[in-house]
């Protein structure tokens, strides 16, 4: 009985993972640029397997796998597709139609994002909706009180001159971007040469796909309910088995 409370055990940590993404999923639908997450579980079985094979190859100690049978987290995959083009018609605002993401300077060092819309500060600098200073080639761009207009190529003109251009870079190892806050990223390996192109007075929806994510929040909660109901039935034969065992 106690295995099989493991499991159900293992199962229902797992399912909770799986709901807190799906909901953190649903709580940024709005949140331009923000792309989804999904979580990837492993059986034991499966790891089973795979240390199996590692313990050929590599001399792997089976050991911690023996007394965790069920179903894990392996990893929380970010879904990178890119999200929908909306047109908002503000020059402040920006979106990388294809690969790549803007560079912005924060307290805790660059930032990248897929889309954002911008002010100026009163020092006269570009910066992101939260304040934080956006990157070009040159450093921070200083805009002073012109108006301006940015290429696709990220180039930002004021009265026809090239003031700077945006600085937009890709990742070869997308894997190690890691989230932050407001749709934003940590750097991830292997800094590439973005293919995007630089969309002024659009902003990128976010990748979430509601209907989607409703139809998982309902399936995950059914489960994890059965799951909770199944642990009380075994803890109650536990119970019922001891009691007897006790008479005997």
């Amino acid at each position: 009985m106690d295995s099989g409370i493991k499991i159900l055990g293992s199962s229902m940590q797992y399912l909770k993972e799986k709901l807190d993404t799906a909901s953190n999923n649903v709580s940024n639908l709005d949140t331009p640029g923000y792309k989804k997450d999904t979580v990837i579980g492993r059986s034991f079985g499966t790891v089973l397997s795979d240390a199996l094979e590692s313990r050929i190859t590599k001399g792997y100690n089976l050991g911690q796998f023996y007394n965790k049978p069920g179903v894990y987290v392996d990893e929380v995959f970010t879904d990178f597709i890119q999200g929908a083009m909306e047109q908002t018609e503000d020059p402040w605002d920006v979106a990388i139609q294809g690969d790549g993401f803007f560079t912005i300077d924060t307290d805790i060092g660059p930032l990248y994002k897929r889309s954002m819309s911008m002010r100026k500060d009163l020092a006269g600098f570009l910066v992101t909706d939260t304040g934080d200073r956006v990157v070009g080639q040159n450093g921070q761009i200083f805009i002073g009180d012109n108006e301006f207009h940015i290429e696709q190529n990220g180039s930002i003109r004021i009265d026809g001159q090239v003031v700077d251009i945006l600085n937009v870079v890709d990742f070869g190892n997308r894997e190690g971007m890691q989230k932050a806050e407001n749709g934003a990223f940590t750097g991830g390996g292997g800094m590439v040469q973005a293919t995007g192109a630089v969309m002024q007075g659009f902003l990128e929806s976010s990748n979430v796909e509601l209907s989607e994510e409703m139809t998982n929040l309902i399936e995950i909660s059914n489960k994890f309910t059965t799951n909770q109901k199944l642990i009380q039935m075994l803890d109650g034969v536990n119970q019922i088995s001891s009691n007897r065992l006790g008479k005997v």
